[in-house]
Order: structure tokens, then sequence, then C-alpha cells
């Protein structure tokens, strides 16, 4: 039976509420990509380049927990 996968949007405080959600569930942040680090980072305006696209935590047991910070200019 398929499994779902959990994303979760922040408002800008991505990188801070994974590094909680690590800590508390036990799991293993694998990456923090920023607006900067990703490929697209050209294509970011420098306003939003710190902002979190991409944050995996690979959980105990197999599973993952994704997140990312919404876009600045969207309703959140």
């Amino acid at each position: 039976m398929p499994q779902p996968i959990p994303y979760l949007a922040f408002n800008g405080n991505c990188a801070e509420a994974m590094r909680h959600y690590e800590r508390a569930l036990g799991g293993k942040l694998e990456v923090l990509m920023s607006g900067a680090d990703s490929p697209m980072a050209a294509q970011i305006p420098k306003e939003f380049a710190s902002r979190i696209l991409h944050a995996p935590i690979a959980l105990p047991g197999g599973g993952h927990l994704y997140a990312g910070d919404a876009p600045a200019n969207a309703p959140y």
C-alpha cells in the first residue's frame, strides 16, 4: 500500500523548524537547499535566495518528512 509523504510549508523559517523536527523525531536532515544553492539560483530574486526550497528528513523506520519555504510572494 502506498504511504503518504508529508510536505510542510513554512513562511521563511523552514531551516529552523526542520532542525527542530530532526531532533524531536530522531531523524536525519539530509539537505537544506536554499534558492541560492539550487540549480535555478540565477532565476531567483536575491531577496528570496535564502528561502529553503528542499529539506527532507529521513525518519527512523524508513519514512520521510519533506518541507520548504512557501514562495515569499504567495499567500502563506
